[in-house]
């Protein structure tokens, strides 16, 4: 099967389509910090100084953005959101996913998030992409470990 990707700016639709596909590690994700799929996505979709849509086929499989949002100048928190679909392109997902980052680097000196401690792909996913790993904390009751990467540092990946 030809597996067309293409990565674009975001518009409201793709929320629209992706929060009812959402990988069940995403919702146990934004569960975690007293979310669902359909409102973290809109909240990522409005507050990102840049969203993006990865298409496949045509059929949104996931969102990501940068947001400078209540963050101290020069920082950014990044995030990702997708369906099982991304398994089906795990090379490209690593690739693009650098990509980004790299370009998001341009804009912002340090990129911070966390990510729920079970959520096992994703920790792998993050580690690939070139992202460093701090402590962990509780959100909820729940592990979250933060990542970032900052300026100036290569991958080592």
């Amino acid at each position: 099967m030809n597996r067309k990707v293409n990565i674009i700016p975001s518009v409201l639709d793709d929320v629209l389509e992706l929060a009812p596909n959402l990988r069940l590690d995403d919702i146990n994700e934004v569960t975690a910090l007293g979310s669902n799929p359909e409102r973290s996505l809109l909240k990522g979709f409005i507050y990102s100084d840049k969203c993006y849509t990865v298409k496949l086929n045509n059929k949104t499989i996931g969102m990501f953005g940068v947001s400078s949002y209540k963050m101290p100048k020069g920082f950014a928190s990044i995030w990702f959101l997708g369906s099982d679909d991304l398994f089906t392109i795990p090379i490209t997902f690593v690739r693009e996913g650098r990509n980004y980052i790299n370009k998001f680097m341009q804009d912002f000196d340090i990129l911070v998030n966390a990510v729920d401690s079970r959520n096992i792909s994703h920790i792998k996913w993050i580690e690939k992409c070139g992202m460093s790993f701090a402590s962990s904390i509780l959100i909820n009751d729940i592990e979250f470990i933060q990542f970032y990467k900052t300026k100036g540092v290569k991958d080592s990946v």
